[in-house]
């Protein structure tokens, strides 16, 4: 085997660790797939069923398992980790149909109890992270406002990727504000959305425009409110990306800002409301 090729390989496989590292699954991938192509390896395979695991797509995970399996069969890891996944998704698939059909029929807290259990058994970070804000929302229904935004908290940290939980973050924080003035870390939270849908090719305006008009009644958000979060977001976020982005690599953005929004949480601030701009109503 050629040293050259070996050395490629390895420079992949430790790029894609390190977006696993960060939660930037399908870049995980491309990388596993260089690598793999130019010497696969039991350590690809596993760590590239592990990413396509996080991303939902459970099918390529058990086909990736399985060829790490071939490689070195008696791995318990690896051994651990397929079987689990496999009994994870029958189970997942039953309560997930229940919790649709009670939600439909408006029976929001059998919902949530189905929801709860379906967190209990989920197998992948992208699928749990929308499961909290999922929960986050029928929380948000009920009128259990801390609860909700503590979901909407928790969908972020399983999962840097999905914008709408980035959005109801914020409406949920300002719906919970008496002066409706949007938290301090709202501006990051826009940001963030806006560059991953930027990252994923999709229309900035329309793609967020489209989630906050399809989650604002869960949090009980009046349209005119929603009609002047948005237009605050198109000022603070919208306008200034393309400047941001002249230069720069997109995913170090999305990391970035990934960890000033956990660094404002940390320190607190977003429970002060105070300097925030209230909305125009």
């Amino acid at each position: 085997m050629n040293e050259d090729l070996i050395r490629q390989a390895e420079e992949y496989y430790n790029m894609g660790m390190k977006f696993v590292q960060v939660m930037l699954y399908s870049d995980a991938i491309e990388c596993f797939n260089k690598s793999a192509e130019l010497f696969p390896t039991f350590e690809c395979y596993q760590n590239r069923g592990g990413a396509y695991r996080s991303l939902g797509n459970y099918d390529e995970a058990i086909s990736d398992y399985n060829q790490a399996l071939t490689l070195d069969p008696n791995n318990v890891d690896a051994l651990d980790e397929l079987n689990t996944l496999k009994s994870c998704l029958e189970p997942f698939e039953h309560y997930f149909n229940i919790s649709t059909e009670e939600l439909e029929k408006q029976n929001f807290e059998k919902a949530l109890d189905y929801t709860n259990k379906m967190l209990e058994v989920c197998p992948g970070a992208s699928h749990k992270s929308v499961l909290y804000n999922y929960r986050g929302l029928i929380h948000a229904i009920l009128e259990h406002k801390e609860l909700a935004i503590k979901d909407f908290w928790q969908a972020i940290d399983s999962y840097i990727g999905n914008v709408d939980n980035y959005i109801c973050l914020v409406m949920a924080c300002l719906m919970e504000n008496e002066e409706k003035t949007p938290p301090p870390f709202s501006v990051v939270c826009y940001i963030l959305a806006a560059l991953i849908v930027k990252k994923q090719g999709g229309d900035v305006y329309a793609e967020l425009d489209l989630s906050m008009r399809k989650f604002a009644p869960w949090v009980g958000m009046p349209e005119v409110m929603c009609s002047a979060l948005y237009s605050m977001i198109i000022d603070t976020a919208l306008k200034p990306l393309d400047n941001i982005l002249i230069g720069a690599d997109i995913n170090e953005l999305i990391l970035s800002n990934y960890q000033r929004l956990q660094e404002i949480r940390n320190n607190q601030s977003y429970i002060e409301h105070s300097g925030s701009r209230k909305l125009d109503l």
